[in-house]
């Protein structure tokens, strides 16, 4: 077997549509670092951002003093005055968050983010508010609330913003104004260029059914690039002592070495990258998990990273499943690749259709949106706790092992026949 691995990965080596294809990964994964490392709020960013109101609420107050020396304001008048103290206080409040900024002292600011609204939430924890669907709904302030103190706890470094906006949830349905809706999803997309959250970002945009294909097109011609017809040259491999069956597992488990060599160089990359240009990160940073009756918890990010890929490897295998089976049926790669993707959009499809069934579960083609299921955003949805990551890997396994059932009688049966 491990001869035949061996010259499989040869070919895979020397394929100039592979290489082709690498390429493209890796200029995919230099500009989408690109892009993030833009949208990142960098400590620099921060302390820019404050001296620019800093120097906007001074000219407010030289506007105010500049009125009152010329007799237009009333220096007595409460209101003025009011006005005058708030912005000086702001000031220095802006002055202080500076020197925050600059010595990387992040527990005050989360402190204060915390002591804001923690009293807050614990009045409306006690009337019991958990009905309404106004944003900010109560699992959404009281979500936020733990995510701080979680940062804090663990005295991580916060991605920015964390300010009152930046924060929903599914719970959240009704916005008023109904603008603000947008509003809040920009202000409640985080981007961190560090090395460990920007692969969260890689994996939350790759992990779908685009990842799935564009494997898939990776692998595409591994079973009939030999040519399975007649005068192809696997004929000439099956006159050596090796069995058929053994011929093609020799291709798939090579797909999943070198799909696993290609994630696990995904990540050392996105490691590199952050570490580089910005640092390595936080493997404590926290990601919220959906429970049943309003209840939320959070998951580490190394834990996330490492279930989300461990499903997608899953995901993969029941692809490569689908597309061996096809190979062997066609005999061609494009018309196996074409037939494999249009199954997993159509299966994609019918099983939306069916998410009130008891065997929804149990349909592998649920667990494609990766970070869906495992946030159980996918059960809090379909309101269905069943759908879950160790149920997510248990169909897709049981699915991969019934399409390699049947792909070998497949193979039986062209035996007998040809």
């Amino acid at each position: 077997m491990l001869t035949i691995i061996r010259f499989e990965l040869k070919k895979v080596a020397k394929s100039n549509f592979f290489r082709f294809l690498l390429f493209g990964c890796l200029l995919f994964i230099l500009s989408y670092y690109i892009y993030v490392h833009i949208h990142t709020m960098h400590t620099d960013d921060l302390i820019l951002k404050n001296e620019a109101d800093i120097s906007r609420i001074q000219s407010e107050i030289n506007s105010i003093e500049a009125a009152i020396k010329a007799g237009e304001l009333d220096e007595e008048d409460k209101e003025t005055t009011g006005t005058l103290e708030f912005n000086k206080e702001d000031i220095e409040v802006k002055q202080q968050e500076i020197e925050y900024f600059r010595n990387g002292e992040w527990t005050p600011l989360l402190n204060k983010e915390i002591e804001q609204y923690e009293q807050h939430v614990a009045n409306r924890i006690f009337r019991d508010e958990y009905y309404s669907a106004a944003w900010p709904t109560l699992v959404t302030e009281e979500s936020k609330l733990e995510y701080h103190k979680w940062l804090r706890d663990k005295e991580i470094t916060p991605v920015y913003p964390i300010h009152y906006y930046s924060w929903v949830t599914l719970y959240d349905q009704v916005y008023e104004p109904p603008t603000l809706e947008e509003s809040l999803e920009i202000f409640s997309t985080k981007y961190s260029s560090t090395g460990i959250y920007f692969t969260n970002h890689l994996f939350t945009f790759v992990f779908n059914i685009l990842g799935a294909c564009f494997f898939l097109f990776l692998f595409g011609d591994m079973v009939t690039k030999e040519g399975l017809a007649k005068n192809g040259s696997i004929q000439l491999l099956r006159t050596q002592p090796i069995r058929r069956s053994k011929l093609f597992i020799g291709k798939f488990l090579t797909m999943l070495l070198v799909t696993f060599l290609l994630l696990f160089g995904t990540v050392l990359l996105s490691f590199i990258l952050g570490t580089i240009f910005d640092r390595l990160g936080d493997w404590d940073y926290p990601v919220l998990i959906y429970g049943e009756e309003y209840s939320f918890s959070f998951m580490n990010m190394g834990t996330f990273l490492l279930q989300s890929a461990s499903l997608f490897f899953m995901v993969l295998i029941f692809c490569y499943s689908i597309l061996i089976l096809f190979s062997i049926i066609t005999k061609r790669a494009l018309v196996a690749i074409g037939l494999t993707i249009a199954i997993l959009f159509a299966g994609i499809g019918l099983s939306a259709d069916s998410v009130t069934s008891m065997i929804a579960p149990y349909i592998p083609f649920h667990y494609f949106s990766v970070r869906e299921v495992i946030t159980n955003e996918l059960a809090l949805t379909l309101e269905n706790n069943s759908f879950s990551f160790n149920q997510g890997m248990i169909a897709l396994a049981v699915s991969s092992v019934l399409l390699w059932l049947v792909t070998y009688g497949v193979t039986i049966l062209q035996k007998r026949f040809s």
